[in-house]
């Protein structure tokens, strides 16, 4: 099975839900900067570094490899889905690199004194749009690795992917960090209510949204083990996949909005410093 650094085979599948994925802090980066997070950012730190591409291409292999080993590969087996992923690696690079423009662009209208929701759904519209044609390209590559696998190797590697994923949870070390911005802009006590209802909104619609994700990539499994697996099946997946996720992400946006009109203006000159750098550093 092919995978990729920010997609699975279905992209917004439930392996990219994963608390150590590259996508959940980037999911939740808007929602949880704009809940007063932003104090994870490091002090001395003015933007997010861009990933390189050994980074991204580092943790693909990762994966590659985990499926591979779950599989119990031969050289020649391995090789070929080398040969398949590294054809993606210029659209690795790429991706990666829309979605820190796409992030930044969202992040610059939450900066603004009034945010609009309506623009930043937009523009997470236009970054799906963008991402799928990707998606495909993958789809494309983990069907030509299909014949090179026997049945009982995929049955391997489905068996994988439906191994059930861990629940969600917010780390000792984010919470610390909400509760020092919190004190650091003189949250009055309906404000700490409002803002903790809404993360912990949040964490349960994350493991709601698992769950439906997670019987995608079970689907996708199911689908890829057949000895005639069809494309157009694992299509509808990804698409819905995708379009759940997209849901998501809107609601994000609309909560870190609603949550912009709850501080006064010191507040958010105080959020909006972090949120700031949140962005990506400028290409050295």
């Amino acid at each position: 099975m092919i995978r990729d650094s920010g997609t699975s085979l279905a992209s917004y599948t439930v392996e990219d839900m994963k608390p150590d994925s590259i996508s959940m802090p980037k999911l939740l980066f808007i929602m949880v900067i704009a809940l007063a997070a932003a104090s994870t950012a490091c002090e001395g730190e003015e933007c997010r570094e861009q990933r390189t591409i050994e980074k991204i291409e580092e943790r693909n292999k990762e994966r590659v490899d985990d499926w591979m080993d779950t599989a119990e590969a031969y050289d020649r087996q391995r090789e070929r889905v080398a040969e398949l992923t590294q054809e993606l690696r210029p659209d690795r690079l790429k991706l990666e690199r829309m979605r820190e423009r796409s992030r930044d662009q969202i992040l610059d209208e939450l900066l603004k004194k009034k945010p609009d929701v309506k623009v930043m759904h937009g523009m997470i519209d236009k970054t799906k749009t963008k991402m799928m044609p990707y998606n495909y390209k993958v789809i494309d590559q983990v069907m030509k690795a299909h014949p090179a696998f026997t049945t009982e190797q995929r049955s391997k590697i489905r068996d994988k992917m439906a191994e059930p994923p861990d629940p969600f949870e917010i780390s000792f070390i984010v919470k610390t960090g909400i509760d020092y911005v919190l004190y650091s802009i003189d949250a009055t006590d309906p404000q700490k209510t409002y803002i903790w209802g809404q993360i912990n909104g949040t964490v349960t619609e994350i493991n709601g949204l698992i769950k439906k994700q997670h019987k995608v990539t079970v689907a996708i499994g199911d689908e890829w083990a057949k000895k005639d697996a069809k494309y157009d099946v694992i299509k509808a997946h990804v698409d819905d996949s995708a379009n759940r996720f997209t849901g998501f992400i809107k609601s994000l946006t609309t909560k870190a909005v609603d949550l912009t009109a709850q501080l006064t203006p010191k507040q958010r000159e105080y959020t909006n410093d972090r949120i700031r750098r949140g962005k990506t550093c400028p290409a050295k």
